[in-house]
């Protein structure tokens, strides 16, 4: 499991791990949403895709879910330098 990263490296990883992670993601999320509605952030473009291709009849089908968002920091007014 990648702690930075942006996959879980090891698909072997504990239900445990796998929602560990994701608990983090969701996290991150909500503290750079809070950013944003702040105006420390000023998000430029975003992209937000999900997939569900049809299952093959002898393979494990994979759906994906994929965000990326392009983004500005702005300098806090309350710093003092």
């Amino acid at each position: 499991m990648s702690k930075e990263g942006s996959v879980i490296q090891n698909a072997s990883e504990s239900t445990h791990e796998v929602s560990a992670w994701l608990q983090d993601t969701i996290n991150k999320l909500k503290s750079f949403k809070q950013r944003v509605d702040d105006g420390q952030v000023i998000v430029k473009d975003g992209d937000y895709s999900e997939t569900h291709p049809a299952p093959d009849r002898e393979e494990v089908t994979y759906d994906y879910i994929s965000l990326s968002i392009d983004f500005v920091e702005t300098k806090s007014q309350n710093k003092t330098e």
